[in-house]
């Protein structure tokens, strides 16, 4: 059943959507001072970074370029490939270093170091 224009449920809601549009004004307040100084520091370098990257400079002079350092970057640059596959082997040996790590840290814990032996030298009085 719907209720009558003007009963206390409709007005209760009217309230309720007054007070969270006060709310939601005073969060966007708060979070302004962080949002302006990460659009300034953060995203204004990216951009000013991609803007540049369009450009070859000699001396003096930028050249627009456009995509072409990018094309040249992808299909002739080996120095970047040799890079990039090293960046992809150190990641994934981080990712497996962690992995290992956590694994030899469980199997100490369940099956050779038996929890009431640490418990008891734990306790130990000197």
């Amino acid at each position: 059943m719907g209720t009558l224009k003007g009963s206390k449920e409709t007005t209760y809601m009217q309230w309720l959507r007054i007070y969270r549009r006060k709310n939601l004004l005073k969060a966007l307040l708060f979070m302004s001072p962080f949002l302006v100084l990460f659009a300034l520091f953060s995203v204004t370098p990216i951009i000013q970074g991609i803007m540049l990257s369009m450009y070859r400079t000699i001396v003096w002079k930028d050249v627009y370029v456009g995509l072409r350092n990018y094309i040249d970057l992808f299909t002739n640059d080996e120095v970047f490939r040799i890079t990039v596959m090293n960046t992809l082997r150190y990641a994934g040996f981080s990712a497996l270093s962690i992995v290992s790590a956590l694994f030899i840290g469980w199997i100490l814990n369940t099956l050779i170091i038996k929890p009431l032996s640490i418990k008891k030298l734990s306790n130990h009085q000197y």
